[in-house]
């Protein structure tokens, strides 16, 4: 699997609308990442849910508090830019046992109305 030394532990690849299962564990935040995000769409909305402990859901590695969201059913809203085609957050656990997830990542064009 992936080396603990490094400040980002492992690589988790997401599909728009389909459930992706894994787990977290300390020290060192997991990184997401989305491919070939369709030119129709202009924001995505990530799900993150766990039960028991909370998780953390981020736009940066470090998991700031002011670019993050932390808790059991947590979720950041991702504004595309023109012709972007992959999206890159940080998920993690301040827990001291891995804490199993379920995410979910969809995406909306400018038709679409807001969730």
């Amino acid at each position: 699997m992936s080396h603990r030394a490094r400040p980002i532990s492992g690589l988790i690849e997401f599909s728009v609308g389909k459930f992706r299962y894994f787990e977290l564990n300390r020290p060192f935040p997991e990184e997401a990442i989305l491919h070939d995000i369709s030119s129709n769409v202009t924001f995505l909305i990530f799900q993150i849910h766990s039960q028991y402990q909370n998780t953390t859901v981020s736009f940066s590695p470090t998991l700031l508090s002011n670019s993050s969201e932390t808790g059991t059913a947590s979720g950041l809203v991702f504004i595309l830019r023109p012709e972007q085609s992959t999206c890159t957050w940080y998920l993690g656990t301040s827990g001291i046992q891995p804490v199993q997830n379920m995410a979910i990542l969809l995406s909306y064009s400018e038709r679409d109305p807001v969730p």
